[in-house]
Order: structure tokens, then C-alpha cells, then sequence
């Protein structure tokens, strides 16, 4: 067991920057597709520095110690090390991927790496930082203990992703604004259940099988198609659930009918469920550019002031705030300022008097 407490991807990235100055290696716990290797990338990123990744459960242990060669001129024994060791003393990530899985005589030649920073005669440069991952024995994964000196060696990150923190990189990263959507209803979804682990199920929904379906649902035409597809990314149940939402989605107005549709009429062309609320959030911050950002802001500051029926008794104010703070972020990453815009305004204004509300009725 793993005794430490657990942390979103975002959370760990900040973490291991925290850590940065100190050198310490770093080892990442968690189940399969949660998005460890995918941290180790953006944090490299973000850094601007060099990513080597190695899969350790693909390699021998003279993959990481080198093969041992003949120096004639010194009469001794001398070793050839493999090329994924850096030269270069630059930022850079040592990324040893799928460290419990490895056979024992490779890990143990992964721990003098990760222990005292050396190969033979390499060192690896100050620079450099190294960053381990694997999968727990409770994750239903090949896996094993590492000892007493390797665990007190190394700082123990489990990761565990939260929809919330899913779906914001889910924003980044042109997730179909279906899977989103689902997610945003079903966060309880985005990986498998205590339910799916006890009835052993082999297939189970995770962060990287979210990314899958979205691959999928933009480029699989055929509805058959898309459910066989589906269906082996997520397993039967939960595509199931997926479907059903995602087609209620597809039948919606585009979000380019939505905002050119005068705000009197925006009644007839909004959703009229929970399911295409959301969606539609998520298709409009996805579809925010310097052009149409005044427009989308002019309906989501519309939103809670709908006419007609059919929107009654639907959580207008709650997806007009989700809403709005979707195309804000979207809006900020893109370097585009709406602070003088009228909507914009607006939006502000209301949401700011709901917080006062708030803190009176307090």
C-alpha cells in the first residue's frame, strides 16, 4: 500500500515544480490511463525542457546499465550505455515509465540510476531530474514492492484525477464537447468503479480512454461503427450511457445557429435538458476565437432570462455561470480581452450581485 495522501494531475505538476530546486526523484503511483505519463510530458513542457522516455518493462538491465566491451588499450572492461542517457547537461526529464512492471534485474539497475544518479562512469547532469511511474498492486496491474531503502529514497505522488481537473485539460485539448458534456453529468464516469473493479470487468473508462472515445466519436461516421468502437474503448455499460447522451447532443442547433440567433429567439434554439445545456457550454468555449467571443458572451449573459416553458425549472444560472467561466478561460489562453464588451459586462455585474446575494443570505 501506498500510504501517502492522494492528488490531481495539475496538483502534481505543481508539485514536482515545487520540487525542482532539490533534485530529489520523484515516483508516480496510480492506475492505468489516469494521465502519468501525460503530466511528465506537459510538465516538460511548461518547463521547456528535454523529455527522455523509457519504458522500463521493454528493457533488460544491460539496456540500462550498458554491455560490457573490451578496452585493449587499458586491458580492462569497459561499458557501451545506452543512447537514452543524456550527454547534455540542459533541463531535461528522465522519465523510467512502468518501474514496478519491469523484471527484477532491470529494476535493480534502474535503482542505482535513480539512487545515485550515475551509470558506470555517466553522471547525469545536474539539470537533469528524474521522475519514476508505475501502477499499484491494488491497480490490477503487473506490479511489485520496491524495498524499504528504494521507498525512502524516492518522493511518493499517487494520482488521481478529479473530473473538474480532467475537464479543464479536456478544454485545452479539443476533447469533443459530447465527452465533455458526459463527464460534466457523469464525473463519477471518468474512471472505472468499485462496482466494475468487484464484477471484474476487463474494460473500464479512464482519463486516456475519454481521449479515445473523443478520437473516435469525431471520426468514426457509421452509428454501427461507432458503437463497436465505443463499446471496446469504455466497455458495454458505460458506452451505453455515453451513447444515449451523445446522440441527444448531435441533434442540437450548432453553436453558429445559437449565437447568430437574436436574443428574443433565443429561446427556440437553447436546450431544453440538462444533458445539451452542458454540452452546449462546452461546444461554445470550444468554439471561442476573436471573432464571434462579443457574440457567445451576448448568450451566456442571455441565459437566465430565457422565454418559453420549455426552460423552466432547468438550472439556467448554474450553467450560465458554468458557461461563462468556460469561454473566459478559453478567451484568456487565446490572449483575447473582453473587459470592455457590453455582455461581458453584464455577465459580470450579475454574477457579482449573485455573491452578494450569497453573502447576505449567510
Amino acid at each position: 500500500m501506498i500510504n501517502t495522501m492522494s492528488c490531481t494531475p495539475s496538483e502534481a505538476i505543481s508539485a514536482i515544480n515545487a520540487l525542482w530546486p532539490l533534485r530529489l526523484s520523484v515516483m508516480l503511483w496510480g492506475r492505468p490511463g489516469v494521465g502519468k505519463s501525460q503530466l511528465v510530458a506537459q510538465l516538460a513542457k511548461s518547463r521547456k525542457a528535454e523529455l527522455r522516455d523509457v519504458r522500463l518493462s521493454q528493457k533488460t538491465a544491460s539496456d540500462i546499465g550498458g554491455l560490457p566491451a573490451l578496452d585493449h588499450q587499458n586491458k580492462q572492461t569497459t561499458f557501451y550505455l545506452p543512447d537514452f542517457l543524456p550527454r547534455e547537461d540542459k533541463p531535461g526529464i528522465l522519465f523510467l515509465d512502468e518501474l514496478p512492471g519491469a523484471d527484477e534485474q532491470t529494476r535493480i539497475a534502474a535503482y542505482g540510476l535513480i539512487l545515485e544518479r550515475k551509470v558506470a562512469n555517466w553522471t547525469l547532469g545536474d539539470e537533469w531530474r528524474i521522475v519514476a511511474a508505475g501502477n499499484r498492486p491494488e491497480d490490477g496491474a503487473i506490479s511489485c514492492d520496491f524495498g524499504t531503502a528504494m521507498n525512502d529514497r524516492l518522493v511518493h505522488l499517487v494520482v488521481e484525477p478529479t473530473a473538474q481537473d480532467w475537464l479543464a485539460w479536456a478544454m485545452e485539448n479539443d476533447i469533443a464537447p459530447e465527452v465533455m458534456a458526459f463527464i460534466q453529468v457523469r464525473p463519477d464516469l471518468l474512471i472505472g468503479t468499485p462496482e466494475m473493479d468487484r464484477s471484474d470487468q476487463a474494460i473500464m473508462p479512464s482519463p486516456r480512454s475519454w481521449e479515445r472515445v473523443s478520437q473516435v466519436w469525431k471520426n468514426a461516421i457509421g452509428k454501427r461503427e461507432r458503437e463497436i468502437l465505443i463499446s471496446g474503448v469504455l466497455g458495454d455499460s458505460t458506452a451505453h450511457e455515453f451513447q444515449t447522451v451523445a446522440d441527444e447532443l448531435k441533434h442540437l442547433a450548432s453553436v453558429e445557429k445559437i449565437i447568430s440567433t437574436p436574443r428574443r429567439q433565443l429561446h427556440k434554439v437553447i436546450p431544453t435538458t440538462i444533458n445539451g445545456l452542458y454540452g452546449m457550454a462546452y461546444a461554445m468555449a470550444a468554439s471561442v476565437n476573436d471573432v464571434n467571443l462579443s457574440r457567445i458572451m451576448e448568450v451566456v449573459e442571455a441565459l437566465d432570462e430565457l422565454r418559453g416553458s420549455a426552460h423552466n425549472g432547468l438550472p439556467l444560472a448554474d450553467i450560465q455561470t458554468l458557461a461563462g467561466s468556460l469561454v473566459l478561460e478559453r478567451a484568456l489562453k487565446l490572449g483575447l480581452d473582453c473587459s470592455d464588451d457590453p455582455a461581458f459586462i453584464r455577465f459580470d455585474e450579475k454574477r457579482r450581485g449573485d455573491h452578494h446575494t450569497l453573502k447576505q443570505a449567510a
